[in-house]
């Protein structure tokens, strides 16, 4: 059985990974959403015919050039900037969130009943760009959050229906399932009497039990049939455990590195220190910027240990950083960070991208999900864990990720 499952396995990831897609941040900053927008834009087949959806993405673009010049007559100290620490949400597995045309049309209409007129008109509507905001900067920046929360969700829709096989594949590493059952206590027993349990609970089970056989590969639609069948025959923890290894192993995959890197030092003659070696990227303010947010994420003092990243002029396989314009910050080819050359170093979302980015140098895994459910015409995602470096921009480096990392690079 072990083999079949294997099988199952690198058939479903094979498909997933040789399907066309793209790799996106979960959540990205209005300025990400901007340059992922402005990447495929010119394709006016591309445009999609919901007419809410075209509205959130000009009231958006209108919306950025409005912020732009109510900043460029204000000092550095007085600009308006949408994002903080305090402002990054998580999104977690429990709680996942949905975007589509429904979904944003209802989100618009919401937002139109609350905004003020005068700056509804501004933004969705024909009147000019003002310097004069009419309200405080805080009740200005938490509606522009919402056109902005409007413009990335239609952005990102427009996006995933130029891969919606794909992402209509990626239904498969939907781990909802796996994560509500291994958090039942006495699993078996509680399966066991799946028929005896409360209509709710009976429910969310059932639909958990479907998942794991989904992550085997199988369609949902024979999941239920054959769930059915084991309720039936009172057969639905042998069900569960014919299905188990394969939820479990592609739950493992958001978390496990597979292709480790061979340039790190880290072993018992200093265990506090994990180095790396970066190439030279020859500007003191990338250099210095890069190393302080780096190795002041990926310490953790109840290990007494951190990174240490040291700059050479680089050779084959060393990590490096480029800047480009218009693009969303992604590591390409395991070893190159390519960042946004239109984002100020300073922003907030900006310094927690370098520290998210350099884990995938570290082969660390992005442990989110996005897929596409056609039964309901939306888009659905959320995140593993909101407290994790990699799962969330909520999120920071903790004894997960450093558990891993010591699994794979530690030498005795």
């Amino acid at each position: 059985m072990k083999r079949l499952i294997y099988l199952f396995l690198v058939f479903s990831q094979t498909v997933l990974a040789s399907s066309s897609h793209e790799h996106r941040p979960l959540i990205m900053t209005f300025e990400e959403s901007q340059a992922y927008y402005h990447s495929f834009a010119a394709d006016k087949s591309l445009q999609d015919k919901d007419i809410y959806i075209q509205i959130c993405i000009n009231g958006g673009e209108k919306f950025s050039q409005w912020l732009k010049k109510i900043n460029s007559l204000r000092s550095e100290d007085t600009k308006i900037r949408l994002t903080s620490k305090g402002s990054t949400r998580g999104i977690p597995i429990n709680s996942p969130s949905s975007y589509g045309p429904s979904t944003i049309k209802e989100k618009f209409l919401k937002l139109k009943a609350k905004m003020p007129e005068s700056m509804f008109d501004i933004i969705y509507g024909d009147a000019p760009l003002t310097d004069n905001i009419k309200m405080t900067d805080q009740e200005f920046i938490l509606l522009g959050r919402s056109v902005s929360s409007l413009y990335q969700s239609s952005v990102r829709w427009v996006g995933s229906m130029r891969f919606k096989d794909y992402y209509t594949k990626r239904s498969v590493a939907d781990v909802r399932g796996f994560y509500y059952l291994k958090n039942i206590l006495d699993l078996d027993s509680y399966l066991a009497n799946l028929s005896g349990l409360p209509e709710v609970e009976a429910k969310l089970t059932i639909k958990a039990l479907i998942g794991i056989c989904h992550n085997f590969g199988y369609k949902k639609s024979y999941c239920a049939k054959n769930l059915a069948k084991a309720v039936r025959q009172d057969k639905v923890v042998e069900y569960k455990n014919y299905y188990w290894a394969a939820a479990q192993k592609m739950w493992d995959s958001f978390y496990r590195i597979t292709d480790p890197r061979r340039d790190i030092e880290w072993n018992s003659k200093a265990p506090g220190v994990m180095k790396i070696k970066f190439k030279d990227p020859n500007n003191n303010k990338v250099a210095n910027w890069l190393k302080e947010n780096v190795e002041d994420e990926f310490t953790l003092s109840t290990e007494g240990w951190g990174l240490d990243i040291t700059y050479r002029p680089g050779r084959l396989g060393d990590a490096y950083i480029e800047f480009k314009k218009n693009v969303t910050p992604h590591v390409s080819g395991g070893n190159k960070i390519v960042m946004d050359a239109n984002t100020p170093l300073e922003e907030y979302s900006v310094k927690w991208t370098i520290r998210h980015e350099f884990g995938h140098i570290l082969r660390l895994p992005d442990c989110y999900v996005e897929f596409y459910e056609p039964e309901n015409n939306l888009m659905i995602n959320y995140q593993l864990d909101t407290t994790d470096l990699m799962c969330s921009r909520a999120g920071r480096m903790n004894q997960r990720i450093f558990d891993e990392l010591k699994r794979v690079y530690y030498k005795k």
